[in-house]
């Protein structure tokens, strides 16, 4: 019960975030998308780095 309550609570948040968002003035939607945009950026170098390391590390044998 309490976790459909939750479940409910977080759709009801969804649905009203999504509503806020779809009636947002352009800029602001260009600005989040670029926010994201640059955020999977930077989680694709990080992803980059660690399989550098690991590489290094291997081909050193450590």
């Amino acid at each position: 019960m309490v976790q459909l309550l939750v479940s409910k609570t977080m759709g009801n948040a969804m649905a009203r975030a999504v509503h806020h968002f779809s009636n947002a003035p352009s800029s602001f939607k260009r600005k989040t998308q670029q926010m994201m945009e640059k955020e999977e950026k930077n989680t694709l170098d990080r992803t980059k780095q660690k399989r550098e390391i690991a590489e290094y590390i291997i081909s050193n044998g450590y």
